[in-house]
């Protein structure tokens, strides 16, 4: 039998453990102004907690774990579509780049007879950003500069695209 207190009055249940709050406070004590929350426990509707002491902690812990899914799927998300917009990164890495890089970055024979790197090798992918940016906008040895014919956003994304290539290796 579960003991409890509602509103005041002292109440008691001996019927399935496993029944939701909600239904034994609308069922049965007939307290049909309780309504089903949010369904995930952020707000407490549906579980006990609600009438029991430690609620801060319960709600705490489902929060905390909420939270930390959350931050699992927007990782997943970000690493899974590595730039806002993947196909304009595609579009310009193809038209600009892909001529000496190849599609993959591994290098068109064009490219290496330019002595051109693996976009996908450690070497190229422990370079900082702003070393392979400054690449991109002034060129360097054989690669032309891109600063009057792709901005700012064109670079960044590209940057992008050359980090996502160490995966296709």
């Amino acid at each position: 039998m579960i003991q409890l207190k509602v509103n005041g009055v002292e109440q008691s249940f001996s019927g399935e453990p496993e029944m939701p709050l909600l239904w034994y406070l609308r069922d049965i004590l007939g307290l049909t102004g309780s309504k089903f929350g949010c369904g995930i426990g952020l707000c407490g509707a549906c579980f006990p907690c609600s009438v029991a002491h430690d609620c801060l902690k319960f709600a705490s812990a489902i929060l905390l774990v909420i939270f930390v899914g959350l931050t699992f799927f927007v990782v997943s998300i970000v690493r899974a579509a590595p730039s806002p917009d993947g196909a304009a990164s595609t579009a310009t890495f193809s038209a600009k780049c892909a001529m000496c890089h190849r599609p993959d970055g591994s290098g068109s024979e064009v490219g290496k007879s330019m002595n051109v790197p693996d976009l996908r090798s450690p070497a190229v992918q422990k370079v900082p950003d702003a070393q392979l940016a400054q690449i991109i906008f002034d060129g360097k040895g054989g690669m032309p500069p891109f600063k009057s014919s792709l901005s700012e956003e064109q670079i960044h994304s590209l940057l992008v695209y050359i980090r996502s290539l160490h995966q296709k290796k």
